[in-house]
């Protein structure tokens, strides 16, 4: 057995249901893990992308929260 018929026997397995329960499940996992950052400072996030100060033409990469 070479490596591209092992690779495609890895392919095979997680390309299933498999895959959408592990993102999914690590994607619930990361969200608690970080207290719901994504949900909690949308507001934020959404008033930094809007915001323009006078000169600039996009989001400064130096603000923080």
């Amino acid at each position: 057995m070479n490596l591209a018929d092992t690779l495609t026997r890895i392919d095979d397995v997680l390309y299933t249901w498999l895959l959408i329960y592990l993102l999914a499940g690590s994607g619930i996992y990361f969200t608690i893990r970080i207290r719901f950052a994504q949900i909690r400072l949308f507001k934020d996030a959404l008033r930094c992308m809007m915001e323009k100060k006078e000169g600039d033409k996009g989001v400064s990469p130096s603000r923080r929260l």
